[in-house]
């Protein structure tokens, strides 16, 4: 289990997107996230969080912004398709947050 801490970005593989790939660990993510961001089909897949949802677009610094402003006050998970070492919006979320501060759920 990842231990998750308020300062962390928690970065969550989704795997496929199907609700029958997400694991225990996943759930556990976003049941703690107070922010959930990702594209908004996976986004989609936990209507019942009553977390902020910030949909990706085309602008990954518009993505960055809107972690900034809430990352020191929320707990925010971003969801990511596959695994979030394949994923293209890991590598820039790691140099600006710092890799100390990312936590990796690996895709089931």
């Amino acid at each position: 289990m990842v231990i998750m801490k308020q300062h962390f970005l928690v970065i969550a593989g989704c795997g496929t997107g199907s609700p029958d790939f997400i694991s225990p660990e996943i759930i556990t993510a976003v049941e703690w996230a107070e922010v959930l961001v990702g594209d908004q089909r996976l986004l989609d897949l936990f209507p019942e969080s009553p977390a902020e949802k910030i949909a990706v677009g085309e602008s990954i610094n518009d993505v960055i912004r809107e972690i900034d402003k809430r990352r020191t006050i929320k707990r925010i998970v971003v969801l990511v398709a596959g695994d979030p070492s394949l994923s293209p919006l890991t590598d820039p979320l790691v140099r600006h947050f710092g890799s100390d501060t990312c936590k990796f759920i690996p895709a089931q």
